[in-house]
């Protein structure tokens, strides 16, 4: 379920577009803010519109689990992005 508390490691799908093909592959916790942190270090504050745009584009497409996962790794973004690097939230 997207927006519930996650306890454990839980694994989801993710869709993955490579070229003209699409590939499924399975992301756990990590993987998430993994990924956050990729497209921080990528984006800056334009972190959370790639997060954004990329959960908008799969569910356009119809591939709901796709959008849900990109909507964890947007809420993973807006987390780190509030914590300062000495660990205060602000």
């Amino acid at each position: 379920m997207y927006g519930g508390k996650v306890v454990g490691a839980r694994r989801i799908t993710l869709r993955l577009e490579i070229g003209n093909c699409a590939e499924a592959t399975v992301m756990d916790e990590a993987d998430i803010w993994r990924s956050a942190k990729a497209l921080i270090d990528s984006y800056g504050a334009d972190a959370t519109i790639h997060a954004a745009m990329r959960a908008d584009k799969l569910l356009a497409q119809g591939d709901i689990d796709g959008a849900g996962t990109w909507r964890r790794v947007l809420d993973a973004v807006k987390e780190l992005e509030r914590t300062e690097p000495g660990g205060a939230v602000h």
